[in-house]
């Protein structure tokens, strides 16, 4: 797999490409964000970007390439800043990392994600697969979904965004649809914060947010929601 690894940190470069050459993986390094634009093709497989100390510039050159690629997306961000976390989750990152990095949690998110990108296809999930799936029930008055047995509060926007996945029964679906759904035209200013409602609903839903296995990205198509509504 091909990592594409920003960092103006030296150090920080050379110990995460010698840590992930270590694992197999071929890793296209350089100093500064903007001068990486040369260096991308299709088969870029991951971006892990270090915001570093999140200044002002990187947060522009995290939005330019959040902006310009739907490739899967790691942030190394700075030590005890949820107010970092958060704001990398709307720009739509699809993980967080705070400092000091733990390098085997870090290679084991990375391998997590680079898995469920080769694993994808457009195709409906194999019948014998189907019992597996956890069954999904909604209660719009209360505001809760039931998973097999157990009963999770969610706010009301939360509930929007999984309905709707659930309408397409395991099919991808576009976050520019998702949005549309959700908030409507007259608000597409929210576009940033479907993937942090993404986010909310997987450290409810999931058993390890980390690795989900109900709400699933799919790269270049959107999100899909694996599960059993008969």
């Amino acid at each position: 797999m091909k990592v594409l690894l920003i960092s103006d940190d030296a150090p920080t470069r050379q110990f995460l490409t010698e840590s992930l050459q270590e694992l197999g993986h071929e890793v296209i390094s350089a100093e500064d964000a903007s001068a990486t634009w040369r260096l991308v093709r299709r088969d870029i497989d991951l971006v892990l970007f270090d915001l570093e100390q999140a200044t002002d510039p990187q947060w522009e050159r995290l939005i330019a390439w959040r902006r310009a690629t739907d490739l899967p997306f790691i942030i190394l961000g700075p030590w005890n800043n949820q107010d970092s976390a958060v704001r990398a989750l709307q720009l739509g990152a699809d993980d967080y990392l705070p400092r000091p990095l733990h390098i085997a949690e870090l290679l084991a998110r990375i391998e997590a994600r680079l898995r469920r990108a080769r694993m994808f296809a457009p195709a409906e999930p194999r019948e014998e697969n189907a019992g597996k799936r956890e069954r999904i029930v909604l209660d719009w008055q209360a505001l809760q979904v039931k998973i097999d047995n157990r009963r999770v509060d969610l706010t009301p926007t939360e509930f929007k965004v999984l309905e709707s996945l659930l309408r397409y029964k395991g099919q991808p679906v576009s976050r520019e649809e998702l949005i549309q759904q959700v908030w409507g035209e007259e608000r597409r200013g929210t576009v940033t914060n479907l993937n942090l409602y993404i986010w909310h609903l997987r450290q409810k839903l999931e058993e390890d947010p980390s690795h989900p296995k109900l709400i699933i990205t799919r790269w270049g198509l959107g999100y899909s929601l694996q599960q059993d509504s008969s």
